[in-house]
């Protein structure tokens, strides 16, 4: 059942409510809905439904690669995120 609803309402409600932005609330940066939103589509991604919906299934890429995604649902994403060629790392630059 869950499947089904899935399908049928939230699916669709967020793919057009994204709209052919990158992120949910327009910009080029992720905003609170993305990460919000992002549990619900790592679900929706484990029942193998985002494949219907492209652009929901980007922003969840962009969102789960980051490393508060995996801390946060004690996930390791790096083999999927291969993708990122360095991290930002703060150093003392007092030297």
């Amino acid at each position: 059942m869950p499947k089904k609803s899935s399908k049928l309402f939230l699916g669709p409600f967020l793919r057009d409510f994204l709209g052919d932005s990158l992120f949910f609330m327009g910009g080029t940066s992720p905003s609170a809905i993305d990460f919000l939103v992002a549990k619900p589509l790592n679900n929706a991604n484990s029942l193998g439904l985002l494949v219907d919906y492209p652009t929901l299934q980007n922003v969840f890429e962009k969102i789960k690669c980051r490393d508060s995604f995996g801390k946060a649902y004690m996930v390791d994403t790096e083999d999927d995120c291969n993708w990122r060629l360095f991290r930002m790392i703060p150093g003392d630059d007092s030297k």
